[in-house]
């Protein structure tokens, strides 16, 4: 059997290089792959880059469908904070938390300008597809506040703003504490 999944590896490795937009569906159910799709093909055929923000878990296994992987663990945890235990990134206490972090602001900023420079190139190759991976240990506080930081960012201005950029956040592993 492992050597019938090595042939199609590598029988598809040509046309995986080729793709514009790969997605990773080995942790998605049939819903989830359903919305995945629908968000990234749903009348945005005049966009000249749909990027996916996608909050993970390093504890869950890298998202295999991401051009670029940032690892925000360097971000004071949440976790360890008794009354922001139980909440997550989309809760403005845990939000407020994070991006008051030390070197948050200045790492937002960088990773902004990382994101245009990239942009530009993806839309210059003529790539529809961006998936931007931002990880923390489980998925649940900080690369929750960080994904919606930057969408928030990317949806209300950067230098990118004579190209249609259609832009979404995904939270993979939200609600999927062990």
């Amino acid at each position: 059997m492992l050597d019938g999944i090595s042939k199609e590896r590598e029988r598809l490795r040509e046309i995986k290089e080729s793709a514009d937009l790969i997605i990773d569906s080995s942790s998605l159910n049939i819903h989830q792959l359903e919305r995945r799709i629908s968000d990234y093909f749903q009348d945005e055929s005049d966009a000249d880059l749909s990027v996916n923000i996608l909050s993970f878990g390093y504890k869950y296994g890298l998202p295999a469908d991401a051009d670029l992987v940032m690892d925000c663990r360097f971000i004071s945890n949440p976790h360890w904070v008794p009354e922001l235990r139980p909440l997550n990134g989309l809760d403005q206490e845990v939000s407020n938390a994070v991006l008051s972090s030390e070197n948050v602001q200045e790492f937002l900023t960088r990773y902004e300008l990382l994101f245009e420079t990239m942009a530009l190139g993806f839309i210059n190759e003529g790539r529809k597809f961006l998936t931007l991976a931002i990880g923390c240990t489980g998925g649940k506080h900080r690369s929750v506040a960080i994904t919606e930081e930057l969408l928030n960012r990317l949806k209300n201005g950067n230098k990118l703003n004579k190209f249609k950029i259609n832009s979404q956040a995904t939270h993979r592993d939200l609600g999927r504490e062990i």
